[in-house]
């Protein structure tokens, strides 16, 4: 917990993500990667368990009106945080 307050004091933002590295500012770019690497992604995967968690009921219960509110469910709890989780670049956050 204490290293990953540590780590959080080190990056000034999220929004200074591209000044560091347009910057060549090499400890900043690894501190946000390490940062992904530790925080963001696993919560990322909980995000995307929860999500499909969501989507069995919404399921079963747009079942009747056919396949598209799934997919529409599938697209809203599922999809962005797949793409977050295996798509992101590491340290692009």
């Amino acid at each position: 917990m204490a290293a990953t307050l540590a780590l959080g004091l080190l990056i000034p933002g999220t929004g200074y993500a591209e000044a560091a590295e347009s910057t060549s500012s090499g400890w900043q770019h690894y501190t946000l990667v390490v940062l992904d690497a530790i925080v963001v992604r696993p919560l990322g995967m909980l995000r995307l368990v929860v999500g499909a968690a969501f989507v069995v009921p919404v399921a079963l219960l747009t079942w009747p009106s056919g396949r598209g509110t799934i997919d529409q469910a599938i697209e809203q709890f599922v999809t962005p945080q797949a793409k977050s989780v295996f798509e992101r670049p590491l340290g692009d956050l």
